[in-house]
């Protein structure tokens, strides 16, 4: 398609060529005209010289490229971020977050004391799919943020581990696999995909624990596609 495009801009282009050469033919009889005293006056065309030919094949080069970017992102299908398993395993290097997150359960009324910036992330949970009686709307957010807003009571304390890895929402099997590697390690893992990563939370007291297990499998797999290259 873009082949196509380029040949049109480039034919036009050949067209402009001679509508300018006509235009300067008709440019010396007018002036020719002027001389002789009968001209009709009005604006001269101007005549299209190398120089804009070149500027004219720039553009077109310029324009090609931009529909082939176009055109790639066009066909790409589904979320960014990688879907082959052993490569997201070799590289989901967990990152500690610093600091304790703490999960609230709150009504409507209760969650507008806290503003939006407080909060890590939230979901609004429904009693189940047949009804629409709500629960509430879960949040979790730093524990020292959830204390400033007057919540002191807290079921679970968690630490907040990411995978450095940029993973698609599509991927396949990556959270069965680590959450395997956690559950061989005695640790109890709560998961949510952000839209470029995946991101794990694990009761506080686990936090050491669960970045051993994690650095152990991404190095398991590391030394796996290491062994397949060779």
């Amino acid at each position: 398609m873009i082949n196509e495009w380029s040949g049109e801009m480039r034919k036009r282009r050949r067209n402009k060529g001679r509508d300018s050469n006509m235009a300067s033919d008709q440019s010396a009889n007018l002036e020719e005209k002027q001389v002789n005293g009968d001209a009709d006056g009005g604006i001269q065309p101007r005549n299209c010289d190398k120089a804009e030919e070149e500027e004219e094949d720039q553009r077109i080069l310029f324009q090609s490229a931009v529909l082939a970017q176009q055109e790639q992102k066009a066909s790409s299908s589904g979320p960014p971020g990688e879907t082959k398993l052993e490569i997201l395993l070799a590289n989901s290097v967990p990152i500690v977050n610093p600091g304790e997150y703490v999960w609230l359960a709150l009504s409507d009324n209760e969650l507008e004391k806290i503003p939006r910036n407080a909060t890590l992330f939230e979901f609004k949970e429904k009693l189940s799919a047949r009804q629409n009686e709500e629960e509430g709307t879960t949040i979790v957010l730093k524990k020292e943020r959830a204390e400033k807003h007057g919540f002191t009571k807290f079921d679970y304390v968690s630490a907040w581990i990411s995978l450095e890895v940029q993973s698609s929402l599509e991927a396949v099997g990556l959270t069965a696999v680590f959450a395997k590697a956690l559950a061989d390690a005695g640790v109890s893992a709560n998961v949510v995909a952000g839209y470029f990563h995946d991101h794990i939370f694990v009761d506080v007291k686990d936090r050491e624990k669960a970045e051993t297990a994690l650095v152990a499998l991404s190095a398991k797999y590391k030394e796996k596609l290491a062994g397949n290259k060779k």
